[in-house]
């Protein structure tokens, strides 16, 4: 592996033979959170982005991947083609991908060729502007992350990401008909304001973009995660779960991810303080209270 990354790896290098390069950090299969069905899930390495509540650090620095070839990794997905098709398919998350676009489209377009797996994009959209319309010719899901609903907060939240980048890819989305699952983490006291989901003139470009996933019949996917002695509350709880069901049938699914303590290590290999190291994770009769919560509302919630 190289130490440095030049800006031609971001676009995918052509080694002697034609194949494509990217940059890896792991790759593992998994059910129901990364798209529908099994899938072969490959986490790349690189992210433009430092969002608050990360909870993988070590993909954020691109050379810290594994310089592998899209043919090498088309080829381990097929291993796995009798567990994931039909059904599954295989989703590319990070990190960014977007960071390394070229290396992407070529996993989809091969993975087609050769399997005709379904595909799915775990992104920011920031980058999204690197994204050719080959790459989503051959993306059948993309699974979006609107950190914030205001231009200032998405910022802070993301450390430095912009709001307009996310909603022009959006776009990019809609015109090509491509299926979106909306990804947004509720997190008491920073993106739970109802201002944040509901409305206001600063809203306006995100409820109008959001009128459109309406009228497409898309989905959205409400991730909550539960940190005794932050998010755990009772009425702390409730108050989100007021949110979720007064946003309508189009929340299909709240997702209650319980805290855990498995990125400890990944901050220390990166030499950095851990911030809730004294945070133990739920007990198993706050999960299901904070489960009962969200269900008495009439949401569907699962952890």
């Amino acid at each position: 592996m190289s130490g440095g990354v030049r800006a031609a790896d971001l676009g995918g290098v052509d080694l002697a033979d034609g194949s494509r390069i990217g940059f890896v950090h792991s790759a593992e299969t998994t059910s129901g959170v990364n798209g529908p069905g099994l899938r072969y899930t490959v986490f790349l390495s690189g992210c433009p982005l430092r969002c608050l509540y990360c909870h993988n650090p070590d993909t954020q620095t691109m050379r810290l991947g594994e310089r592998t070839t899209a043919r090498r990794v088309i080829e381990e997905a097929g291993r796995y083609r009798a567990f994931i098709s039909p059904g599954g398919g295989l989703t590319v998350t990070g990190g960014e991908p977007l960071l390394q676009p070229a290396f992407v489209e070529d996993l989809f377009v091969g993975a087609k060729e050769a399997y005709g797996l379904h595909t799915a994009l775990d992104t920011s959209a920031n980058g999204g502007h690197r994204a050719s319309d080959r790459l989503l010719a051959n993306t059948d899901l993309v699974l979006l992350d609107i950190k914030a609903g205001n231009p200032e907060l998405y910022e802070q939240v993301s450390g430095g990401g912009k709001l307009s980048d996310v909603l022009a890819f959006a776009a990019r989305l809609v015109d090509h008909e491509i299926a979106v699952w909306i990804r947004f983490v509720l997190v008491p006291g920073l993106t739970d304001g109802p201002e944040q989901v509901s409305g206001g003139g600063k809203l306006s470009d995100v409820l109008a973009f959001a009128a459109r996933l309406v009228d497409h019949e898309i989905a959205v996917w409400i991730r909550f995660v539960l940190v005794p002695g932050l998010t755990d509350g009772p009425e702390q709880v409730a108050e989100v779960a007021d949110l979720a069901a007064d946003m309508g049938p189009i929340v299909d699914r709240v997702e209650v991810l319980p805290y855990h303590r498995l990125g400890i290590d990944k901050y220390a290999a990166l030499g950095r303080a851990y911030p809730l190291l004294d945070t133990q994770p739920p007990t198993p009769e706050s999960v299901q209270a904070t489960l009962a919560i969200f269900g008495d509302r009439g949401l569907n919630a699962l952890a």
